[in-house]
Order: structure tokens, then sequence, then C-alpha cells
């Protein structure tokens, strides 16, 4: 049988806040985008950080859909997003035309490439006292550098399909291809996400427990922060 190469292009965001909720990923899928196969079976690319202020009149912001979701006792919010555009490299395995008149695919992942982003929004009241916002500089400060860890979490979320096999149909080619990469991109990017999300929302909620009950300085509650997150999960493992 003849294997055909082909590469596709395809995006997914997976957003978290310090709010901590549970959050659902989000998938868009985009254009096929050429022919050929890439040089490695993985490559992360890391986007710089990007830090967004918005301010909001805390007297007059309830039911203003531009205003923060603020808990009761909150001042201001950092939100915050893991970001990740996956491109894939496969081979067709096998297709065939289905008595139904759809087309079956299945194909093997060679390639991914990861290109990661975190934006980061901060949410401040107008005039904001110094110590709020310090404060949510703290909560920047805990993104920036999870995110800056990320890069081997995303390497081995990666690697968990290469080599993988995922199969669809769909009423044409491209269609049955899309409708597998979506489960190849599934994979990847939950456990990205998960484990990336889960990451940044653990040290942020230690943070605020150390600010609450002991004050300080931002920085050195973050530092603390990181160092209790990893006292624990020592003696865990």
């Amino acid at each position: 049988m003849k294997v055909k190469s082909i590469k596709f292009k395809t995006a997914i965001a997976s957003i978290s806040a310090s709010t901590f909720k549970p959050v659902a990923l989000v998938f868009v899928l985009l254009q096929v985008v050429a022919f050929g196969c890439a040089v490695s079976d993985v490559n992360v690319e890391l986007q710089k950080p990007e830090i967004k202020f918005r301010y909001f009149d805390p007297k007059n912001f309830e039911g203003n859909s531009q205003g923060p979701l603020l808990k009761q006792g909150q001042e201001a919010l950092t939100e915050w997003e893991f970001g990740c555009q996956t491109n894939f490299d496969f081979d067709i395995l096998e297709e065939s035309r289905m008595s139904t008149g759809k087309t079956f695919v299945r194909l093997k992942i060679k390639n991914v490439k990861m290109i990661l982003s975190a934006p980061i929004l901060v949410w401040l009241p107008k005039s904001p006292a110094p110590n709020v916002v310090a404060h949510e500089k703290g909560h920047q400060d805990i993104c920036v550098k999870v995110y800056s860890e990320s890069e081997p979490v995303a390497h081995k979320a990666a690697q968990s399909v290469v080599g993988r096999s995922f199969e669809a149909e769909g009423d044409s080619r491209e269609e049955a291809c899309k409708k597998s990469l979506l489960q190849a991109q599934s994979v990847v990017c939950s456990i990205y996400h998960q484990d990336v999300s889960d990451y940044a929302s653990s040290i942020s909620e230690i943070y605020d427990a150390l600010d609450e009950s002991e004050k300080g300085e931002a920085q050195e509650l973050v530092r603390r922060a990181f160092n209790n997150y990893k006292r624990v999960s020592d003696t865990k493992n």
C-alpha cells in the first residue's frame, strides 16, 4: 500500500484563571497547510508571555460584562491562559470508501509541533492600593514561572501521540483526517493543560493562603509558595 504523507495544522486553546474553576478545552481547527514532514518528532516553541492590565470602578461594575468576576472579598483578579497551537505531520495508513458513502481514514502521527502562549490579564480597581498591586504581581510571577517551566511537559504530551494511530470517518478524506487529528489533539493538549494549569492553580492557592495568614512581600511569598508545593510533592512521592 502506498503511504501518503500529509501535514495538517490545528490549534487548541486551554484556559485557566486565578478563580481555580475547572474549564473545558476549546478546539479550533484550522486549514491544511502543506505536504511533507518535519525534521524531528517533537518541537516546542514558547512565545513570550503577554501581560495586559484593565481597570474597573469597584463601586460601579456589578453586572458589567466588561468587569472581572470577583468573589466576595476580592479586590482584584489575575486571569491567565495556557494556549497551544499544534501542527501535526502524519501518514495515512488506510483509506477506504464506506458503504454509507463516507470515507474512512486511519493515520499515524509522525511529528508534532507545539507553539505555546501565556496571555495574562490583570484586573485592578481604579487607584488601587499598593498592596493590591503587589499581590496581583505575585500571581503574574507565578504564571510566568510555571509557563517558563512547561516545555518538558509539552514535550511529554506531544511525544505521547508520536507513532500512534487514530481513525475516523468523514464526508471526505480531509474531513476524516481532521476528525482523526482532533483525537490526537485532545490527547496532547489534555496532558499539557492538566499538568500546567493544575500546577499554576496549586501554587496560587498556597500563595493566597500565605498572604492571608502571614502577609509579607509578594516576591518572598511566591518563593515560599513554590517551596511549600515542592515539599508536599516530595512527601507524596
